[in-house]
């Protein structure tokens, strides 16, 4: 069983997260919580998680302060971040091996719980499906734990913004980034580029919704980011082999 600090200045956060979803499932027993520095030292020093959810800004002080001092006193734990939105900055601190993933309030349940599946399959050896890690690692063949806290804050992006009209450089003004940087680093760490990536990730999504729903094939493209039909189509074939209308036939033909 696994144990889970939570840490945020704000009480209304550490007793909403305690609540947002069902902790047994992912195997968490213990659950703490610390709404300042100095509470948080005394606490990790004492009950020892497994990982934490940190918040950005602690007062004076950032989560990264806090991390540093954990650090410090040989005590390694895993890191899930929590952010607002005006806080982008924070980012920049993200590359580092100790940060998972990052959470931005308010705090989604689906997000909190793909972040945690990950961290308990790749750092625990847990097994747990992972319909997202799946397609991560089936795009990239990467695992969650190889990527920088800052390509895993742009698969993030994707994964909650792909049915948007979004790009490197949407990503990069969001975050506060050079989207030439991004680039260059999307590609070192990945093998990859960006543009390549989003499509494959779309195209799983495509694949998907043409499997499992009844929608027309002109309102999935639209629902994955395709404005342009005839453009969704000339990918979809080129990725896949075949036409979406030809994968729902063969799907429909299956099931019968």
């Amino acid at each position: 069983m696994y144990k889970i600090l939570i840490v945020d200045d704000e009480s209304s956060i550490c007793e909403g997260l305690k609540k947002l979803i069902d902790w047994k499932k992912y195997k968490v027993e213990y659950i703490e919580s610390a709404e300042s520095y100095s509470e948080a030292i005394k606490i990790g020093v004492e009950f020892k998680p497994d990982i934490v959810l940190l918040d950005v800004c602690l007062g004076k002080l950032t989560g990264y302060n806090l991390i540093d001092k954990f650090n410090s006193m040989g005590l390694n734990f895993i890191y899930i971040m929590i952010s607002g939105y005006d806080e982008f900055e924070f980012v920049r601190e993200a590359i580092r091996p100790e940060v998972r993933d990052y959470l931005l309030k308010p705090i989604q349940q689906e997000k909190l719980e793909n972040i945690l599946k990950k961290i308990l399959v790749e750092d625990f050896g847990e097994d747990i499906s992972l319909n997202t890690e799946e397609e991560y690692n089936s795009i990239l063949n990467k695992k969650y734990k190889e990527l920088s806290g800052v390509i895993n804050i742009i698969l993030s992006y994707v994964e909650e913004n792909y049915s948007k009209d979004i790009s490197l450089k949407t990503i990069a003004d969001d975050i506060k980034m050079n989207s030439v940087y991004l680039g260059k680093l999307f590609f070192k760490e990945t093998g990859m580029r960006f543009t390549d990536y989003l499509k494959s990730y779309r195209m799983i999504k495509a694949k998907e919704l043409i499997q499992k729903t009844p929608y027309k094939i002109a309102y999935i493209a639209k629902t994955i980011g395709y404005s342009n039909l005839n453009y969704f189509y000339s990918h979809f074939k080129e990725y896949y082999g075949l036409a979406p209308t030809d994968l729902r036939e063969n799907n429909l033909s299956n099931d019968d």
